[in-house]
């Protein structure tokens, strides 16, 4: 008996102390993108459990510095080749992250808002004028990421909207316009009490994109 006790024992110290889950392998985002959120990213990579995944959820971006934390947080995203999920809201500079990610795939949103993704061209904040530099990195690094499933010249519609309010929408589910039901959607911004007759984008799907969907 005491020589199967110990054979128990010494089997025990030799299995890991933990077996991380999917989600202990994943670091959940909420809200806004800020310096602090890059900060923790890097602390939680230094951390004993390994990190594969970024969930974000209902985030309208990086409201300040989002030229330094797309480059420094999406760096990171390319490097350790990080899953990325989305739910709910995803705009701005959160869905530059969500694209620049491996196999990026839309959840099921656990709020009112439909899970989506609102891409816009970056803009200068003083004087309110297209950073068309910037933001060409970011679209060329996306093509790169996904090995042109997202083309830059897809993603350069976004120059044709008026002001930040328009871009490029994707939705989870599809979005009930004028036209019918949609999910790809182009928005020149000044239909922000008319977001349903924005026009559909019909030469993309999912597929194409290479965006994954969890029902």
């Amino acid at each position: 008996m005491k020589r199967l006790a110990f054979t128990l024992i010494f089997i025990f110290f030799l299995l890991p102390a933990h077996a991380a889950s999917d989600l202990d392998k994943r670091l959940v985002i909420k809200g806004e993108i800020t310096p602090n959120t890059v900060t923790e990213l890097k602390i939680r990579l230094e951390s004993l459990v390994p990190l594969e995944e970024l969930e974000f959820v209902d985030s309208r971006g990086a409201p300040q510095y989002a030229t330094k934390i797309i480059k420094e947080f999406g760096n990171i995203i390319i490097e350790k080749k990080l899953k990325t999920f989305a739910r709910g809201r995803c705009a701005s500079a959160c869905a530059v992250l969500f694209l620049l990610g491996q196999h990026p795939t839309f959840l099921v949103s656990d709020s009112k808002m439909p899970t989506h993704l609102m891409i816009h061209a970056g803009f200068h904040a003083k004087t309110n004028e297209i950073a068309y530099g910037d933001t060409d990195a970011e679209f060329k690094k996306i093509e790169l990421v996904t090995g042109g499933k997202i083309p830059v010249s897809f993603l350069e519609k976004v120059f044709d909207a008026k002001n930040p309010n328009g871009g490029i929408f994707i939705f989870k589910d599809p979005f009930l316009t004028i036209s019918g039901r949609k999910r790809i959607l182009f928005c020149k911004g000044d239909e922000k009490f008319l977001p349903r007759t924005c026009d559909e984008i019909s030469t993309y799907t999912f597929e194409k994109l290479g965006i994954a969907v969890v029902e």
